[in-house]
């Protein structure tokens, strides 16, 4: 119905930085049907129990996502390298 992909959402392992940004790309991503699950009345006993995300919470978590996707990309080429280093000049 909200045409998005279908997808669990993450939990931050405090043992693996990168699960702190999948988690957090993964709430962006999913941002929508979260806030229709918890205004569902079959989740929801109040209007005072629904706690979400305002818009600084998502600029804040988006700049964060940004600043470490190429952090998670250096992470993961470096990775599946057999011999990884870094070359003196």
């Amino acid at each position: 119905m909200l045409q998005l992909p279908t997808h669990k959402l993450k939990t931050d392992v405090s043992t693996r930085w990168n699960s702190a940004y999948e988690m957090l790309r993964r709430v962006l991503e999913q941002q929508t049907v979260i806030c229709a699950a918890l205004l569902s009345p079959e989740v929801r006993r109040s209007s005072t129990d629904i706690f979400t995300l305002n818009e600084t919470d998502i600029g804040n978590a988006k700049e964060i996502v940004r600043a470490l996707k190429s952090l998670q990309v250096a992470t993961t080429v470096i990775s599946e390298e057999k011999t990884p280093h870094i070359i003196n000049p």
